[in-house]
């Protein structure tokens, strides 16, 4: 900030011109480190995966870590449906294994009626993401204007994830 200020009373302008310039500067240089890196990756090393997939033993490999990152996805994506689609889930520690609880009376109808709306779209009907998203956004303003409320719902301790199980009992079974 003291640097901006010492430019800004060498060179003729206002502060607020000097100030934009070099953080127009600082973004640049920013875009700059971020992907000029990953593209030089990627110009460089497509051969060499190139020349990696004509080797069997390779290939092999390539296709176990493929096959680790698509699991590793399909991780995530089941983490974040759990605790989107019911309000109260508890970790399960069975060591080595690590689980989710859901609580069925929990569920959130919503959420799933959204996904399955989803997956008709995408899956059945086949349609591109930029047309699903398209719908999405008419949906979400034909509702608000239809006078929908996107508040958020009321608060209910009861519905925080990994609260106090001493303050759930009405949730215990």
């Amino acid at each position: 900030m003291m640097d901006t200020l010492g430019l800004t009373e060498t060179t003729p302008g206002s502060l607020i011109l000097v100030r934009q310039f070099v953080g127009m500067i600082a973004g640049v240089l920013t875009l700059w480190v971020t992907f000029v890196p990953c593209f030089i990756c990627i110009f460089a090393g497509a051969p060499l995966i190139d020349w990696l997939d004509g080797r069997p033993r390779l290939h092999g490999a390539l296709a176990a870590i493929t096959a680790v990152v698509v699991g590793v996805i399909a991780n995530i994506s089941l983490w974040f449906a759990l605790h989107v689609f019911f309000a109260t889930v508890k970790p399960l520690h069975w060591d080595p294994v690590h689980s989710i609880s859901r609580h069925l009376a929990t569920l959130q109808l919503l959420p799933v009626c959204l996904a399955e709306i989803a997956a008709i779209l995408l899956l059945g009907r086949g349609w591109s993401l930029p047309r699903f998203f398209l719908f999405a956004r008419h949906s979400a303003e034909f509702s608000t204007s239809c006078g929908a409320s996107s508040k958020p719902p009321p608060f209910h301790p009861h519905r925080i994830p990994y609260a106090d199980p001493r303050s759930q009992g009405e949730l215990q079974s």
